[in-house]
């Protein structure tokens, strides 16, 4: 096995075409089999230099000598890097150092990177700082900004901060790696001040190869609530972009105008006038729009789909409680959205306006829908969903309020391509009000037989006497038709041979009622309905807070459930029981699959 791995990691093409798929734990261990394979692996360490998954990270390459050396001597395989302030600080410094060193390098600009309006940097030879030479081959840039508190805000007329110039000498350095960066990802930025909105929009025109671009502001910091900072982004985005995530609010507060085509005197320190693009970006795939002003909605609405007509994932800001202009957003996404599979409300979206937009959007193209609705107690709403029922392939409902069992059963029972659906409320509020129904499970056959992930909640109501008396006997009419009822809910699930993950929980009951159990047909006993389970051959997970089994009898029935459970549900990999214990049954199953998880949820 080892020379075949020799043979294999000595083939550079072949191994720079696997090294995105073994992980940086995998190369190490690699890299330890021998002496020709550590030659081969070590410097596929380098090629992702990723600082922001620890918080350690940084001081301990600035305080490792060793491994900034290494970095100088592997600088040309780096091609990612994730950085903040504390190391790239330094990192710019040594940069500085290393291009005054250098007489071969003086082509790379500096004056923008060391003009004292953008900060101090030493420009001199004699530095202390040991220098690290440029990163020029870089595919991938993400930069997080340190978070400024709230009660630290910088009150008054936004100014130049320090962390403007941070972000801007990072801006350099995407610049100078024009020609080969693709991914481009600002964390935390402050872009309160019209400088800092034209130095980045000035770097993202140069990127004549860039495809992704994201842009997320401080937790407690918003831009200007002015429709040019973002006319300026969208306009400066090259024609390659395919992914373009804008995630920061705004804020009523004057600010300084933007000036889009500023005179030479105000071009921030000679940098030039700003480039404006108004061909459409055609090959932009998956928009995601910042939360806005309802009075901006609609303009800020028209200038990006306009831009964006080709757009395929739409992830919108929240569309709760808009009065004015529902009209225009709803025409605007009829006659610029034809594109459109993915539709995604993050936020809110109220259920009357998401009617509209769904009636409005062209059959046979959504495939997605993402929503975190508000009040769809309404029939129509029902019908606007089904009306894409023949292409939806994923639905998540989210609620605030309400989530309709009729919307639920529509999904089930009308979208016979759907692979994934998940409705449940919001953690913060009850889950009363989002449940499927046991009557509305069971009225009509669900058609989603391609669903693999299913997770709901099932309103049980009370507690029926079955729970208490499998024998049958003190049963009530009504506890019988429930019984009916459940057995039926269960052969709708067992008929949905692709599932692969089912999460179900049972509103008003500690978990799904009897769900592990199989009836006892020699004392006539009604365990359970779990046979009706049987066909289920590619389930891997069982979650939700299932009873094991009932009262005094769980024992001897766990036994029953345990064998059953050794020859059904082949791939199962993991079950969530509302009661474990270590009882017979429950060591008979570990025994038969001890790579079953079995885990405990509450009582």
């Amino acid at each position: 096995m080892t020379a075949a791995c020799e043979r294999v990691i000595a083939i550079p093409e072949l191994l720079a075409s696997l090294v995105r798929f073994p992980s940086r734990t995998d190369l190490v261990r690699l890299a330890r089999t021998n002496r020709t394979i550590y030659t081969n692996c070590s410097p596929l360490l380098w090629q992702s230099l990723d600082l922001l998954q620890d918080s350690s990270y940084s001081s301990r390459l600035l305080d490792s000598q060793e491994g900034l050396q290494a970095l100088a001597d592997n600088h040309d395989l780096v091609r990612v890097i994730a950085w903040g302030a504390e190391f790239s600080s330094h990192y710019f410094q040594a940069l500085l150092v290393y291009l005054n060193l250098t007489p071969a390098l003086q082509s790379i600009p500096t004056s923008a990177l060391v003009h004292p309006d953008w900060g101090s940097m030493r420009n001199s030879a004699a530095s202390s700082v040991a220098p690290l030479p440029p990163l020029l081959e870089l595919e991938r840039l993400r930069v997080r900004i340190p978070t400024i508190p709230y009660a630290k805000k910088i009150p008054g007329p936004p100014e130049i901060h320090p962390f403007d110039c941070h972000l801007h000498r990072n801006l350099w350095l995407a610049r100078v790696n024009h020609q080969t960066l693709t991914h481009l990802d600002c964390e935390q930025l402050l872009l309160e001040s019209p400088r800092v909105v034209r130095d980045l929009c000035r770097t993202i025109s140069q990127l004549t190869h860039l495809r992704t671009l994201r842009l997320g502001a401080q937790p407690h910091f918003f831009i200007a609530e002015k429709r040019e900072v973002l006319q300026a982004i969208i306009f400066s985005c090259p024609a390659s972009l395919v992914q373009l995530s804008l995630k920061f609010r705004h804020i009523n507060r004057t600010n300084p105008p933007l000036a889009m085509d500023p005179v030479e005197s105000d071009w921030d320190f000679h940098q030039g006038p700003l480039v404006m693009m108004t061909a459409p970006l055609l090959r932009l795939k998956s928009l995601t729009l910042p939360s806005m002003p309802n009075a901006q909605l609609v303009a800020v609405l028209q200038l990006f789909l306009k831009r964006c007509r080709t757009v395929e994932v739409l992830k919108l800001p929240s569309l709760h409680s808009v009065v004015d202009g529902v009209s225009s957003v709803v025409t605007l996404m009829a006659e610029l959205c034809r594109f459109t599979t993915d539709l995604l409300f993050p936020s809110t979206c109220d259920a009357q306006l998401l009617r509209l937009i769904l009636n409005a959007l062209p059959v046979g193209r959504l495939q997605s829908l993402y929503c975190n609705i508000v009040n769809s107690k309404t029939v129509q709403m029902r019908a606007a969903l089904t009306r894409h029922s023949a292409t939806l392939r994923k639905i998540e409902l989210t609620g605030h309020h309400y989530i309709s069992s009729s919307m639920i059963q529509a999904v089930l029972t009308s979208c016979g391509t759907l692979e994934t659906f998940r409705a449940t409320r919001n953690k913060n509020h009850r889950s009363a009000d989002s449940c499927l129904t046991l009557a509305d499970a069971v009225e009509d056959e669900w058609v989603c037989v391609r669903i693999r992930h299913l997770k709901i909640n099932i309103m049980m109501m009370t507690v029926p006497q079955y729970l208490n008396d499998p024998s049958c006997a003190t049963w009530t009419e009504r506890d019988h038709s429930h019984w009916e009822r459940l057995g039926r809910l269960y052969a709708q699930i067992g008929r949905l041979a692709c599932l692969e993950v089912l999460d179900l929980k049972a509103i008003g009951w500690k978990g799904m009622p009897i769900g592990l159990g199989v009836d006892d047909v020699v004392r006539g006993k009604k365990a359970g309905h779990l046979a009706a389970w049987s066909g289920l051959n590619m389930l891997r997970e069982l979650r939700g807070f299932y009873v094991w089994t009932q009262g005094d009898d769980w024992a001897r029935i766990g036994v029953r459930e345990a064998d059953w459970f050794g020859s059904h549900l082949p791939a199962l990999r993991l079950v969530m029981f509302s009661l474990l214990d270590d009882g017979e049954g429950y060591r008979m199953l570990r025994a038969r699959r001890p790579w079953l998880k079995l885990r405990a949820g509450p009582s």
